[in-house]
């Protein structure tokens, strides 16, 4: 789910970083070193979407409070330890603790990332 290359322009324009800081999220390859498990009878399900914009290997409200600016209006977020370590389902940092955002972001923007079912999910059944 990490392996992801896909970034919204809007994304990268609201990023403080550019796109080679925020590539430091993806575990690239990881799809193209698997594409041949369908040929052994593995199921693979990889993930477009950039880890940096959206991490769908953590719980959906697995985030930050702090992260936002105003109140949140969600009072069962999963403030875990890698949510509070910038780590959430919507990352705050990349490697080295470099922020994506040059401050707080709409909770508007997260809750539409993560409800997003634009199809950017590719399955790759046995053959």
């Amino acid at each position: 789910p990490h392996s992801g290359s896909f970034y919204p322009g809007e994304f990268l324009t609201s990023a403080q970083l550019p796109i080679s800081d925020l590539r430091k999220l993806e575990d690239c390859f990881v799809d193209e070193l698997w594409n041949f498990a369908p040929d052994y009878g593995a199921p693979i399900l990889s993930v477009n979407y950039a880890r940096a914009y959206v991490d769908v290997n953590r719980s959906a409200w697995e985030l930050d409070a702090d992260m936002f600016c105003g109140a949140t209006p969600l009072p069962q977020l999963l403030e875990s330890a890698k949510a509070k370590a910038g780590l959430g389902s919507i990352p705050q940092i990349v490697a080295q603790n470099q922020n994506i955002y040059g401050g707080k972001i709409d909770f508007a923007e997260a809750s539409r990332r993560i409800h997003a079912d634009t199809g950017h999910f590719t399955q790759h059944w046995p053959r």
